[in-house]
């Protein structure tokens, strides 16, 4: 028969062991799943970059429509040259608003963040590119800069114009 000592030490050894054992099992669980979920992502990442693709296609296409070019996504044409003539084509209809003292011209403020401040008019009342446009809209001052307009769009859209310095 074992004495006292010997159960302890057999008992923390079997304690051990099991320990062990479930250690080993949980860092296989983990690896596998890890495992498993890397296709999947990488099946996600190439869904949503094909739905992108698909957006800029329809585009072109619009763009096309508007315009009167052609492009077939079929085609050999390299993408750079259609979407170098989509940015020409926005840049050609830049915004221009031109009050009594001043000149503004449409502008992309990238992060920056402007409230409206006061509404000095609709965008067809002021010499410019929006006189005589379908496009139409209130302009309003801005609170963060004297030499930004903010012209919010019939259609939902905003238009930042800035005044040349």
């Amino acid at each position: 028969m074992k004495s006292s000592e010997e159960m302890y030490r057999s008992l923390l050894h079997r304690r051990d062991e099991y320990e062990k054992s479930r250690r080993v099992s949980r860092k296989a669980a983990i690896t596998v799943a890890v495992a498993s979920c890397v296709p999947f992502l990488l099946l996600a990442g190439a869904f949503i970059w094909h739905k992108g693709q698909k957006k800029t296609d329809e585009s072109v296409q619009a763009h096309n429509a508007v315009h009167g070019t052609e492009y077939s996504s079929d085609s050999n044409e390299d993408m750079s040259s259609v979407t170098q003539e989509i940015v020409t084509v926005h840049t050609d209809e830049i915004g221009l608003i031109i009050t009594g003292e001043k000149e503004y011209r449409q502008y992309f403020p990238g992060n920056a963040d402007y409230t409206r401040k006061e509404c000095i008019g609709r965008a067809s009342d002021f010499d410019g590119s929006y006189k005589n446009s379908d496009t139409d809209g209130d302009i309003y001052t801005v609170n963060e800069a004297d030499n930004v307009l903010m012209l919010l769009l019939d259609n939902g859209g905003i238009v930042y114009l800035k005044a040349a310095a």
